[in-house]
């Protein structure tokens, strides 16, 4: 027996296996964004038009900019629930107290992503005021129920 076999045989430490080789380094995974979900609100808009005249009479229309845009919660607090208001019905009575002008659907029928508008003209300067409202994470269902609702108001209902 030679002093390797020995030391093998004898030694403790000898026997202690060898650690094992740690797995090649894998490219890392970036942290994903948390799918937040998307509260109902209302995008308003605000475009002022100013209309051009040119000799004739002929009215050219300006370039719209928007003036200014803001986002409404419609989520229905605890009031709004005691009340049997849902997040429709708060974006639909939005929409029409805020309205100053003919109220108009984008459509004559519902479908996701239409909006509503009006317009009103200021006769001391002739500058067009249009807001435009443009609903957001709402339900197909709870955008019907806005259209139904704004359509029958705006029909006298």
């Amino acid at each position: 027996m030679n002093i390797q076999q020995w030391v093998k045989s004898n030694c403790k430490f000898a026997q202690i296996p060898e650690p094992p080789v740690p797995p090649a380094p894998t490219e890392p995974v970036p942290p994903q964004p948390v799918p937040q979900q998307q509260h109902p609100k209302i995008l308003k808009v605000y475009d002022t038009r100013t209309e051009l005249f040119e000799e004739g009479d002929e009215t050219i229309p300006g370039d719209p900019e928007v003036e200014n845009e803001n986002e409404i919660d419609c989520n229905p607090d605890e009031y709004d629930l005691e009340d049997g208001l849902d997040a429709a019905m708060i974006a639909a009575r939005y929409i029409l107290r805020s309205n100053q002008g003919n109220l108009e659907p984008s459509s004559s029928s519902y479908h996701e992503g239409l909006w509503y508008s009006s317009s009103d003209t200021d006769y001391r300067t002739g500058d067009i005021l249009e807001r435009s409202f443009h609903p957001k994470g709402f339900s197909p269902e709870e955008g019907k129920k806005i259209f139904d609702i704004i359509t029958r108001k705006s029909r006298g209902g």
